[in-house]
């Protein structure tokens, strides 16, 4: 195999690489945001399930007091 046809080779090799390198960091970045809207979300259901459990503690005493 002449050498430059083992240039031309490694360089189709590294610009292959490259590019799915970028779908790699692209997938990634997906995956980054989607974390971020699973964490606001669990966040969220956090906070009205502590709101739901105040409620019933304000529902139990209210009817222990009549």
């Amino acid at each position: 195999m002449p050498c430059r046809t083992i240039v031309q080779s490694t360089q189709a090799l590294a610009t292959e690489a490259g590019l799915a390198l970028e779908r790699i960091s692209e997938g990634v970045n997906q995956i980054n945001e989607r974390n971020l809207v699973i964490v606001s979300a669990a966040e969220e259901q956090a906070q009205v399930a502590c709101e739901v459990d105040r409620n019933l503690v304000n529902i139990q005493d209210l009817s222990c007091a009549t």
